[in-house]
């Protein structure tokens, strides 16, 4: 009998706190690009990383192990910069985690978009490769330029050396977004902090290189500060706003 009756009474008498939600069950994305266009980029892509790190794998290898123990050692950032094949090995180094950068950025914009966009997962991708290369190139130009004015030839080292750092904070990146990817605890909150302790810490590494060198060269300590608010910080921040612009 009450189950009779209660089948008689509609939802919203028999339980007048309820109510129907609507499309509460799908979560914000799906996590991977759908559209065809983002398919076919990513296997090209994907193609590309595959080949690259089967040709240049012993390169690669050397390239990380050299970065990883000449970080903290002024010698062995040296030795890097006497020995052709492992400033080769170097710079292999860091067009594949450049580009693995790329491409762990374009899918997750395609995905969750950070900017505000329509751009394809191609497209992304080669936005955020085309802005690195710019970058390394404008200081490759602002380095030989000083080399230039100022008539000495260690700029063009600092930048080089600045390359072994910014391998080390790519592939701390690459690293922290892999976490991301398997451990579902881990919040995009989480990455974009560690990543950018790990953007600080290697920057305060390598300036205090800048440091020891343009002192022992004879430069002022006003000409440190100028150096780095102008040619290694604000250009990070030129970068920063043109991905995120």
């Amino acid at each position: 009998m009450r189950d009779t009756l209660l089948t008689n009474i509609p939802v919203s008498e028999a339980w007048p706190n309820s109510y129907i939600a609507v499309n509460e069950v799908i979560g914000p994305g799906s996590g991977f690009p759908v559209s065809l266009i983002d398919n076919i980029s990513n296997l090209v892509i994907v193609i590309v990383i595959l080949t690259l790190f089967a040709v240049t794998f012993m390169r690669i290898a050397e390239g990380l192990l050299s970065s990883v123990i000449s970080t903290f050692n002024m010698k062995r950032l040296v030795a890097i910069e006497q020995q052709t094949h492992l400033q080769n090995s170097r710079n292999i180094t860091i067009i594949f985690l450049l580009i693995i950068s790329a491409f762990i950025f374009a899918n997750y914009n395609a995905a969750y978009p950070l900017l505000e966009n329509s751009f394809s997962t191609g497209v992304n991708f080669a936005i955020a490769l085309g802005a690195a290369g710019i970058y390394l190139l404008g200081r490759i130009v602002m380095a030989n330029t000083l080399n230039w004015v100022n008539k000495v030839s260690f700029f063009t080292i600092l930048n080089r050396f600045y390359y072994t750092y910014c391998i080390i904070f790519v592939a701390l990146s690459v690293l922290g977004f892999l976490f991301y990817i398997v451990f579902e605890a881990i919040t995009f909150r989480h990455i974009a902090i560690y990543i950018a302790a790990a953007n600080i810490i290697t920057n305060l590494l390598y300036y205090e290189r800048c440091r020891q060198i343009i002192i022992s060269n004879g430069f002022s300590h006003f000409f440190l500060i100028l150096y780095l608010c102008t040619l290694e910080i604000l250009p990070q921040l030129v970068l920063v706003h043109l991905i995120l612009s």
